[in-house]
């Protein structure tokens, strides 16, 4: 009984001991973060400088002059490699100048629940620190200065201030060096003002230098110049001398304490009354202070370029301008040197020319601006100017020589004076004996229009200009003529070989043949009357008439006459007949005697 139980324990320890394992891996048990340590470091991370120059410079934080780069290697107690990196110990630490500094490191580990990192001072990880040369904060501002002395005194007794000088790895922030100028020689004694030697050399920084004025007490100032005056741009007019000229801006200043002194600025006497000719010069210049005890005067010279002169358009008082000039319509480009010439500045002899007018002797003169070129032919020291000048031309009334001639085409209306040709139209209203007739519009000048003439008569014309936009220079008088018209008529009757023409007014006389023409062979066919009578007016006994007297009406004329048989005028040609006969005979009888006789 003993030995069965003591062979069934073992196994039932051994089934709590799995249980109790099996419980336990999966509950979360906390364990202690290990501690690393830096102989768990097997390769400490480099180095690199920040500057562009590759160097690290005193005055500057290790954070400011270095860069860790991530290549270190750390292991743990089971030698398996552990995440982080190093930072900087002392961010804030400057470090002396010198060669083979050591850096303060901490490790950081990215797991910080299970591994703590470590410090380590003086790590194997060196840098270099370069001595640096200090800077000026604001050396044209903030100087060094020397206070002033009593002759004879020694250095020591000036006392140097302003310069403030800077760490110049530090711009945006400057670190402004306590430290303060000092003399190089401090025991010099000094009896008159001038230069002397300080020097400036805070540990970690090389010595800087300065060259610093020292005053004796009671002397005025010397004077120096910062903006030199300026001259304006110069043209020749051969009356300005040097003295006339304005000098424009100008700055001095104390030459030590650089403190702005007020002044005025003058050429010397020497220049003061030469007139200012073309060419280059350099120009002798006085600043003079406004207090004589502050500041000592200084002399300067001034380059000045002035060029040749320009010719100018003047009013009376001597303002330039640009003239504007009236002239009648008619004036040429080439009478216009007459008028521009009062405008000229001075009394030299001057050539002027129109520019870019060709011709200009015979190109009429119109509205506008135009360019006038000047030459002085008396001052060499002028050169050829162009100038601008207006002309308005000044508008006239005319009164022109007006015509109605008659032409191939037509009536034209012309100016026998032949000085314009006018843009607009005409109406032309007429009367014929007084009697007004329908007027013609829209008549164009030189341009032939249709006129009928329909009636002789006395021809009154009114010519009435219509004016047109175009017409800037003139305007033209109504005008009448007048112009007797007698027109010529056909005139034709019975027994005219042709048709004649008459004038209007002219006496007319014609007979009409006694017997009818057109029956020769029958001779007793006589002139009865005026049968048919066109354009006047007959009364019976007048066409009875053969004979005919009249005046030319405005009209053509026409007579046909009528013949009737007349017995008289029948037995008158018998009667002739019968005389030829006997006649006849009576010779050739008398014929054949006379042969007989023979």
């Amino acid at each position: 009984m003993k030995k069965s139980t003591h062979i069934r324990m073992p196994y039932k320890m051994f089934s709590l001991v799995m249980a109790f394992l099996i419980i336990s891996s999966s509950v979360p048990f906390a364990f202690a973060a290990e501690t690393l340590k830096a102989t768990n470091v097997t390769q400490y991370p480099t180095i690199s400088y920040k500057n562009a120059d590759g160097k690290m410079y005193f005055g500057q934080t290790e954070t400011e002059g270095l860069i860790i780069n991530d290549d270190e290697i750390v292991l743990d107690a089971a030698g398996n490699q552990v995440a982080g990196h190093f930072t900087f110990k002392d961010v804030d630490k400057i470090p002396t100048n010198g060669t083979g500094k050591k850096l303060n490191l901490t490790f950081v580990p990215d797991n910080t629940d299970e591994y703590t990192g470590f410090n380590k001072m003086f790590s194997p990880v060196l840098y270099d620190v370069e001595t640096v040369t200090p800077v000026y904060v604001d050396e044209e501002n903030d100087p060094v200065v020397a206070s002033e002395i009593e002759a004879g005194a020694t250095l020591s007794t000036s006392t140097l201030s302003g310069g403030k000088m800077t760490n110049p790895y530090n711009p945006e922030e400057p670190k402004i060096l306590a430290r303060t100028w000092e003399w190089v020689t401090p025991s010099t004694v000094v009896n008159e003002s001038g230069y002397y030697e300080a020097m400036f050399g805070p540990a970690g920084y090389t010595l800087t230098y300065a060259q610093v004025y020292v005053r004796i007490a009671g002397e005025i100032p010397e004077t120096t110049i910062t903006e030199a005056p300026t001259v304006p741009v110069l043209n020749y007019d051969g009356v300005t001398t040097w003295g006339d000229i304005p000098l424009e801006g100008g700055k001095a200043e104390l030459k030590v304490e650089g403190t702005a002194v007020e002044g005025t600025f003058a050429v010397t006497d020497y220049w003061k009354t030469r007139t200012v000719n073309p060419g280059s010069y350099e120009i002798d210049v006085v600043f003079t202070p406004a207090d004589p005890e502050a500041a000592l005067p200084y002399s300067l010279k001034i380059p000045v370029t002035v060029n040749k002169g320009q010719m100018k358009f003047v009013d009376e008082s001597g303002n330039e301008i640009v003239p504007e000039i009236t002239v009648e319509y008619g004036t040429t480009f080439g009478d216009i040197h007459y008028y521009l010439e009062s405008y000229v500045a001075g009394d030299d002899a001057v050539s002027i020319g129109m520019v870019g007018i060709e011709n200009a002797n015979k190109t009429l003169c119109k509205d506008g601006t135009y360019t006038a070129s000047l030459i002085n032919r008396t001052d060499s020291n002028y050169e050829r100017t162009e100038l601008p000048f207006k002309i308005v031309i000044k508008r006239k009334t005319l009164t022109p020589k007006l015509t109605v001639a008659v032409g191939s085409d037509g009536l034209i209306i012309r100016d026998s004076s032949g000085n314009y040709s006018p843009k607009g139209t005409f109406t032309l209203e007429y009367t014929i004996d007084g009697v007004p007739q329908e007027p013609i519009t829209g008549i164009k000048y030189e341009t032939a229009f249709e006129f009928n003439y329909n009636k002789s008569g006395n021809y009154e014309y009114t010519i009435i200009y219509n004016e047109a936009e175009v017409d800037e220079y003139f305007i033209i008088d109504d005008f009448t003529t007048s112009n007797p018209i007698f027109l010529t008529w056909k005139f034709s009757a019975t027994g005219m070989p042709a048709v004649e023409t008459y004038k209007y007014g002219s006496a007319v006389s014609y007979t009409a043949p006694a017997i009818d023409e057109t029956k020769s062979d029958k001779p007793y066919y006589v002139f009865s009357e005026w049968s048919e009578v066109k354009g006047i007016e007959m009364t019976d006994e007048q066409k009875s008439n053969p004979e005919v007297s009249f005046t030319m009406p405005d009209n053509d004329v026409e007579f046909k006459a009528s013949y009737k048989f007349s017995f008289k005028a029948f037995f008158e040609w018998i009667w002739a007949k019968v005389v030829q006969f006997f006649t006849f005979i009576f010779n050739a009888v008398r014929d054949l005697f006379s042969l007989a006789a023979a």
